[in-house]
């Protein structure tokens, strides 16, 4: 019984990791296989919005699972969880930031990488771009972990790094100037966006109250799952009419507006605990959640 805890998480973390595995490989291989039957990026966009846009029901019954919800009461737990979601200023500020990157960075590797390296007679260099990305992500988040915290760099610090770096790799994303290019700007996106998207996740966990917080959760992964479907379409109507570059530079440009956004929010400008943090309660849940 001693050990059922860890082999239960070494079981679980295994299988995660696998599912991410199959996840990542399909996300190259299927817009590749479309693009090369079919030479439509308009296909691929399409294919990428219909993939994505069934997951976004996951992450509210899987929240409300997490809350141990009754059958009975579904509805009235997941408008709460909703509700909260909305009425809390800096839940909302995080996950919209969260949702437009989200989007932005799934169309990326959707859609416009695999059309780009295609178009450039170098397919093998998507998985590569991809790998570039994730690799940076993880040097990012491992950097991010060492240096946050009491004592260390603040929040704040690492959010303008995070906006400003994605600002800067997005924007050079967008000119598709040559592989290289492309190449190194998918690594500082990946390090950069990282680290930013760490602190909205531990600002949102921290703002939600522990008794609604599978709900709430649940509620912004359904709009994290959700949002690359906004994107597929429309980034792959763009590409067929206009070509790739307009598509990179639109995917560049609203990049861009999150950043700027994000950086000029008032409620993103405070971002550190204070001395002894406050816990939200079940009380603060009553009163902030409806």
């Amino acid at each position: 019984m001693v050990e059922a805890r860890p082999r239960s998480a070494t079981v679980y973390l295994g299988s995660y990791g696998l599912s991410l595995l199959g996840a990542g490989t399909a996300s190259v291989l299927m817009p590749l296989l479309v693009l090369d039957r079919t030479g439509d990026v308009l296909a691929a966009g399409l294919l990428a919005t219909v993939s994505t846009a069934t997951s976004a029901g996951v992450g509210v019954l899987g929240g409300l699972v997490a809350d141990r919800g009754a059958v009975r009461r579904t509805g009235d737990e997941l408008l709460a969880g909703w509700r909260f979601l909305v009425r809390s200023r800096i839940v909302l500020g995080a996950t919209l930031v969260s949702a437009s990157f989200v989007a932005i960075i799934s169309a990326l590797q959707a859609i416009l990488m695999p059309a780009y390296f295609t178009a450039e007679q170098l397919p093998a260099l998507t998985g590569l771009t991809l790998s570039a990305f994730a690799g940076g992500s993880l040097v990012g988040s491992a950097v991010f972990a060492a240096t946050s915290g009491r004592g260390g760099v603040s929040r704040r610090t690492w959010f303008v790094v995070g906006m400003v770096g994605s600002l800067v790799g997005f924007g050079a994303l967008g000119t598709l100037a040559s592989p290289a290019v492309v190449l190194g700007a998918a690594a500082l996106v990946g390090a950069t966006n990282a680290p930013a998207g760490a602190v909205l996740g531990v600002l949102s966990v921290e703002a939600t109250p522990d008794v609604r917080r599978g709900r709430v959760l649940g509620a912004q992964n359904a709009i994290l799952l959700g949002a690359p479907a906004l994107t597929g379409a429309p980034l792959g109507a763009l590409a067929a009419a206009a070509g790739l570059g307009a598509a990179a530079a639109a995917l560049a440009a609203l990049a861009a507006v999150t950043a700027v956004l994000a950086l000029i929010a008032p409620v993103f400008r405070d971002l550190d605990p204070p001395a002894t943090a406050p816990r939200a309660t079940t009380a603060d849940a009553t009163t902030s959640g409806g």
